[in-house]
């Protein structure tokens, strides 16, 4: 009985320590803009003409994310310039949902508004990021920090 109770103390799962993980990461990628021209002319027998052509482009553009990964969940701050007009940020702050980590890397999703959930993948061993969104994409390289620790620039 007490050699039972042994050999299940040892295949029980240990406690998960505490997850106190800060990251920045720097990249860039793509991200669609919409784009419209009007035109306005007359024709040979003096009638007035309008027009206008809407298209997509896709612009490239650098930002730095920051990520906050703690027992109880964990957040993301985005540039201003990555914050579409209808969101749900709060300072420029989300929440990660759908977490899962590994030793090897760290996936999570955000709801930035009702259409647009950008996926992260972190690979902890190399350090590298890539996001995919709804008009957006983002590669680039997360460095681990300790706010309390960390050297100030000036």
């Amino acid at each position: 009985m007490i050699a039972i109770a042994l050999m299940l103390a040892d295949v029980a799962p240990a406690a998960t320590p505490a997850l106190d993980l800060h990251l920045i990461c720097v990249g860039g990628g793509l991200a669609d803009q919409d784009d419209s021209k009007s035109v306005h002319g007359t024709t040979s027998d003096g009638k007035s003409v309008n027009g206008t052509v809407h298209s997509e482009t896709h612009v490239p553009y650098k930002a730095q994310l920051e990520f906050v990964f703690t027992k109880g969940g964990g957040r993301i701050r985005w540039p201003m310039s990555l914050i579409a007009p209808l969101n749900r940020a709060k300072d420029g702050w989300t929440t990660l949902e759908k977490i899962k980590i590994s030793d090897y890397e760290i996936e999570a999703m955000t709801k930035m508004n009702f259409a647009n959930h950008p996926h992260f993948r972190i690979d902890r061993v190399h350090g590298t990021i890539e996001m995919a969104a709804w008009g957006a994409s983002f590669q680039g390289t997360c460095t681990p920090y300790k706010p309390d620790d960390q050297p100030r620039a000036f």
